[in-house]
């Protein structure tokens, strides 16, 4: 089993590798959730907000996912938003947004 450090570089790799091919331009990767608290265990999912410059179409969006999804070959939620969405939401309680800024750990 690798460890949890090799994990992140590697969901970093990934994300970053998808991303030039979708020309998709990373602001943030955000592991939130379990993983991010250091309450997981051996079995939990990996929680990804990754935050992008643009604002991607609906299909776009799904392709991105599915790419990095496939990919990481590790049980993962992913979540991609746009900076400007993420900006106006990330101070609302009861938005995922939220509770990935407060918990969360930028890799």
């Amino acid at each position: 089993m690798e460890s949890n450090g090799k994990i992140l570089k590697n969901i970093r790799r990934i994300v970053s590798e998808i991303a030039e091919k979708h020309s998709v331009k990373i602001e943030r990767i955000i592991l939130f959730g379990s993983r991010a608290r250091k309450e997981h265990k051996k079995d939990s999912d990996w929680d990804l907000l990754i935050v992008t410059s643009q604002k991607l179409d609906p299909d776009s969006k799904i392709n991105f996912w599915h790419d990095i999804y496939k990919k990481l070959n590790i049980p993962a939620d992913i979540i991609i938003v746009s900076k400007e969405t993420f900006g106006k939401f990330k101070e609302s309680k009861g938005f995922i947004y939220s509770y990935a800024l407060t918990e969360g750990v930028s890799i």
